[in-house]
């Protein structure tokens, strides 16, 4: 004979974990526990007196059938004996059906595998349940075999747990001892039993008053009364009230009252519940079935398979939110026979009262453009029990505040309160969009100076008006972008190992400090490297270098200190020929520097000042590339090395190598010559160039002052615009180059004076002539006698120390053609004079 199998599959797991705030009663077998003020009642085929029941099974193809009898265990029974009469025979036999075996509890492995064999689905059952029993109550503890737990001794929750089990399933019930299954009947004859239970020394009582069945006949059970559906969050608790010899129920749903009902429990309630789908506690226990959405690991909502008493295998759905349900219940007897559904439907809408996760990965940054905060974050798209929000909206509260304080207040958080900025609406379903954002354009957020801090919380709210709990708090703030206006230089001051340099305070309200720039200054102006011609250094770029940075506290404990806010400038190099062009730049508390009005880096007239280091190092000594002398005079060349700040060159001659050179002159790099030695004067930056001037580093001097004839030793220094100049304390150190002297100077040229009256008598033509004859400086003077003025001359006579001779071979009546030259006491001969005639 094959028996039904009303399997409680996770029946254990499902009381312990799957609904916490719904109660399950477990004081009685719940398909057999009545109230104390029910009574017996008849039920067609199934009689029940008080705490036994019999019903009979159909008959085979043969006409065979069988008789289940069951009952209430009872504390203080450790055995059982069941009579039976065939009516309408008066009184029982002596001996009961069960034969000399009283009907008993398994106790050993043995007696449980005679009843229920090793790995059937309710051999399996026990095994789950008291695997799971033992785990939670030791934990880590292997977990036990039901062969175990029997040989072992049941604990009294084992022993509970295998009540319940019973209660649905007719092999455990058989193996707990409360059931006994009756083969030797008769299809169509009436049979009455009596139960007796028996005590530790044998000895039978009654328990319970005679039952009475036909054998081969039945009719299905009642569906139970009073059915009531409580709405939850996408679950339903259906309740019922207990109806006598149903073993367990089944649920059916359908979205329609008078549509098609499919069973949505897999395996019948067997079970009393005693709290509410909000934990409260029900009034009295009720047997009630909660119809719940299953989700899968990811939160999304999953349909289970039921596989009915009929056999049929469906997918359930649901429930879902807001969709209006109707159940119905019908009872199922002791081998699995389900009855007709109850006669009214009852209805309930589940509605959504799970909020949604709080906002995560939120982020705020800095936009540019627009110009505000970004808020950004992750689509919720789970509720705060992991599962898919199933909403087709979701709404984003976005609240802010420049205080962190006022978004801690969670009372504080509404849409009506000042905090509130934005609402945005997103569909947690499109997975395309996973993060959503907005940006935070209000003016509020860019302060006039400097930068603020504005805090950011968010709330989703679902379409049910669930609000989740707040997101994290972050702050954001928009870079202050704006640098501080120019500072106004006030002046500087050079010293021989640094330059100080002073301004004015900035005004800026958010000011950070000072950043210090230093470059090079050409000709009072800032240099820029590229520029080939003053009309070009606009458009080239300048060359500047931070060298330092004053902190706005140390600025003003100057100004307190001194009356001045200043800087010095210890990178300069010693000795340096140069000036520096510095240029002070403000930066604010977001260390935004200012750029300058200019391009290129350049600063802007006034926003900057020229200084030289007052330094006492000369230049270095010239060297004498060339010595030349010339008639009456010597040319001495120079080179001297290129430096910014070379101004003059001093001339040193001695007439021996060792003797004590003289000053000559004073040559300055523009070539003009002074016979005053250059004293120095501070220099002004405006006559500095940034680059040497190459055409400076050469330089010459003619020297007129000599004799002609001797040897003479020369020197040059050089000297800065401060006067410091080349071994000045000792020039002989100076290497010195001599060059002979010389003149090419020829003595004047005689004039031949006009024909006088001449001798009428005898030889001689008297030739006269001017200047005047100097012995001191002439030899005397030569005459010369030619036919013409253009033939040619010859010398008549000897040095003449005087201004006339007598030409006693110049013939009377003829022309005579003279010329006169100039002899110096060095030899040297004048020009001849121009020719002139003479005759007598």
């Amino acid at each position: 004979m094959r028996f039904p199998k009303l399997l409680l599959t996770g029946l254990i797991a499902f009381f312990s974990f799957a609904f916490p705030v719904v109660g399950i009663s477990a004081a009685a077998p719940p398909d057999i526990g009545k109230r104390p003020d029910e009574k017996p009642s008849r039920l067609n085929n199934v009689e029940a007196q008080r705490d036994m029941y019999a019903v009979s099974a159909g008959t085979d193809g043969s006409g065979k059938t069988y008789v289940v009898l069951f009952w209430t265990r009872a504390e203080d029974a450790p055995g059982y004996n069941v009579y039976r009469r065939e009516e309408p025979t008066p009184g029982f036999p002596s001996v009961p059906i069960n034969g000399k075996t009283p009907i008993t509890a398994a106790r050993t492995c043995d007696q449980l595998k005679a009843i229920i064999p090793e790995n059937s689905a309710e051999w399996k059952m026990i095994s789950d349940a008291f695997s799971s029993l033992r785990a939670k109550e030791r934990l880590g503890a292997k977990a036990a075999l039901s062969c175990e737990a029997f040989n072992s001794g049941l604990t009294s929750q084992e022993e509970a747990i295998l009540d319940i089990m019973a209660a649905a399933n007719l092999k455990i019930r058989l193996a707990r001892g409360t059931a006994f299954l009756d083969k030797d009947v008769t299809a169509g004859k009436t049979y009455v039993y009596q139960l007796r239970k028996l005590n530790e020394k044998g000895s039978e009582s009654l328990t319970a008053a005679k039952v009475k069945v036909k054998a081969g006949y039945f009719v299905l059970p009642d569906p139970p009364e009073g059915i009531t559906a409580l709405p939850g969050d996408t679950k339903v608790l259906v309740l019922w009230n207990r109806r006598d010899a149903a073993s367990g129920f089944i649920v059916g749903r359908s979205t329609s009252a008078s549509g098609t009902y499919l069973q949505i429990n897999q395996e019948p309630v067997v079970f009393d519940i005693d709290k509410d789908l909000e934990g409260g506690p029900l009034s009295r226990p009720k047997p009630g079935f909660v119809d719940f959405q299953r989700w899968d690991e990811e939160g999304a909502p999953v349909a289970h398979e039921v596989t009915s008493s009929a056999g049929v295998t469906v997918f359930v759905n649901g429930p879902r939110n807001n969709i209006k349900y109707y159940y119905k219940v019908a009872s199922v007897d002791i081998l699995g026979r389900q009855g007709p559904w109850s006669h009214s439907p009852v209805s309930a809408r589940p509605l959504d009262k799970t909020a949604p996760r709080a906002p995560s990965d939120l982020k705020v940054d800095a936009s540019s453009y627009p110009l505000g905060i970004s808020v950004s974050w992750r689509k919720v798209v789970l509720d705060a029990l992991g599962h898919r929000e199933l909403d087709a909206i979701t709404t984003y509260n976005i609240y802010r505040s420049d205080k962190l304080d006022y978004l801690e207040e969670i009372a504080a958080l509404a849409p009506s309160s000042s905090l509130f900025v934005k609402g945005v609406s997103a569909d947690p379903s499109d997975t395309n969009t996973i993060t959503l954002s907005w940006t935070d354009t209000d003016p509020l957020l860019v302060p006039a100076f400097g930068e603020k801090d504005f805090y950011y919380r968010l709330q989703c709210v679902d379409t049910s008006g669930n609000i989740s709990a707040p997101s994290a708090v972050l702050a954001g703030r928009i870079p202050d972008t704006t640098p501080p206006g120019p500072t106004t230089m006030k002046g500087s001051k050079g010293y021989a190992d640094h330059n100080r340099i002073f301004w004015d305070e900035n005004t800026e309200k958010d000011l950070g400090g000072y950043q210090i720039y230093v470059g090079l200054c050409d000709m009072g102006m800032p240099y820029r490297p590229e520029s080939k011609t003053q009309k070009e250094a606009y458009n080239e770029p300048c060359d500047f270098s931070l060298v330092g940075e004053l902190l706005l506290s140390e600025a003003k404990k100057r100004m307190a200190d001194t009356g001045q806010i200043f800087f010095d400038d210890y990178s300069v190099t010693a000795g340096s020929s140069v000036c520096y062009a510095y240029w002070i730049r403000a930066f604010d508390t977001a260390r935004n520097v200012y750029p300058g009005r200019l391009s290129g880096g350049c600063p802007d007239i006034g926003e900057y000042v020229c200084q030289k280091l007052l330094e006492e190092e000369a230049p270095p000594v010239p060297v004498i590339s060339a010595m030349k002398a010339r008639s009456n005079s010597v040319i001495i060349e120079w080179l001297a090395s290129p430096l910014q700040d070379l101004k003059a060159f001093h001339v040193y001659r001695s007439e021996n190598k060792d003797a004590s050179p003289s000053f000559v002159a004073s040559v300055l790099t523009d070539g003009t010559v002074s016979l005053s030695r250059w004293e120095g004067l501070s220099p002004r930056c405006e006559d500095i160039p940034a680059e040497a001037n190459p055409t400076a580093v050469l330089a010459s001097f003619e020297d007129k002052g000599i004799e002609p004839g001797n040897i003479y030793w020369y020197r040059v220094s050089a000297l800065d615009w401060l006067g410091n100049e080349s071994e000045k304390s000792d020039i002989s150190k100076i290497p010195a180059l001599s060059t002979f002297t010389y003149t090419r100077d020829i003595p004047p040229t005689p004039v031949l004076l006009a024909p006088g009256p001449q001798p009428s008598e005898g030889c001689g033509l008297v030739v006269k002539w001017t200047p005047a004859f100097d012995p001191a400086s002439w030899e005397g003077f030569i005459v010369f006698r030619g036919p013409s003025a253009s033939g040619s001359f010859r010398q008549i006579s000897p040095v003449v120390k005087g201004n006339e001779f007598t030409d006693t071979t110049a013939l009377r009546g003829m022309d005579h053609y003279y010329r006169v030259q100039t002899m110096d006491t060095r030899g040297h001969l004048s020009e001849p004079s121009a020719p002139a005639l003479y005759r007598y």
